[in-house]
């Protein structure tokens, strides 16, 4: 994957430090998982969508109606990713929360990869490898070697905690997540920030797979610590495992 988006300025992240650490070390680390997945999105800024707003029932349920949901488990696991989700909007948002959180969850080009193989849409051209060349980018960003074994005390945790929706149909929707971003580095210690990870998932093969992620949309607007009054009038919904 090429990586010359990596000099262009992008606009979409605003972090929320956690804790007392340095604000352009986390604008920085904001930039790793931004950068991870992007899969050649046009620059031009793009106008944020409204929630979704439809009073008709899909999949059973008014998009407008659902609060607060509980993370379904996935019916069974491929090399530790969770998969098999129900054709429900629950199901989703669940996927969702599960394949981001291992895409932002390693370091390992190796695991990306098949990260990739197993959470990407065989209709997204180009997908697997636009999530396999993350892990360099990010290392890069971290200080760390770009290639080789993950150095040793050197991690990355992504953890969704809140969705929203946006452009729901039985067949393909996108799910919005409020997530922590977590690096730990031998040099620079443990930091954290809030960020907003996007994508949209379509029903193929039995199972919710990522067609895009990342798509050109500003969602940076949306960010905000989570579990308070700001993260809920923003419209954020929270997810519990």
């Amino acid at each position: 994957m090429s990586n010359d988006f990596l000099g262009k300025p992008r606009g979409r992240w605003r972090l929320i430090l956690a804790g007392a650490v340095a604000a352009a070390i986390l604008i920085g680390l904001g930039a790793v998982i931004y950068r991870v997945i992007d899969n050649g999105a046009a620059d031009t800024p793009q106008t944020e969508p409204g929630p979704s707003s439809s009073s008709s029932e899909v999949l059973g349920v008014d998009p407008d109606d659902l609060g607060a949901l509980t993370v379904i488990p996935g019916s069974t696991t491929i090399d530790g990713v969770a998969v098999g989700y129900p054709h429900t909007i629950p199901g989703a948002v669940s996927a969702a929360a599960e394949y981001w959180a291992q895409i932002g969850s390693t370091l390992d080009p190796d695991r990306a990869r098949r990260i990739g193989e197993i959470i990407a849409d065989p209709a997204w051209t180009g997908g697997v490898d636009s999530i396999a060349g993350g892990p360099a980018n990010s290392r890069k960003e971290l200080g760390l070697p770009e290639t080789g074994p993950v150095p040793q005390g050197a991690s990355l945790v992504l953890a969704p905690v809140a969705y929203q929706l946006r452009d729901v149909t039985a067949g393909k929707m996108t799910v919005l997540l409020l997530g922590y971003l977590t690096a730990t580095t031998p040099a620079k210690g443990t930091q954290s920030a809030v960020g907003v990870f996007t994508g949209s998932l379509r029903w193929v093969e039995g199972d919710w797979k990522y067609s895009q992620l990342l798509d050109g949309i500003d969602y940076s607007d949306l960010a905000r610590t989570p579990n308070t009054t700001e993260a809920a009038a923003a419209g954020w919904k929270g997810l519990t495992r």
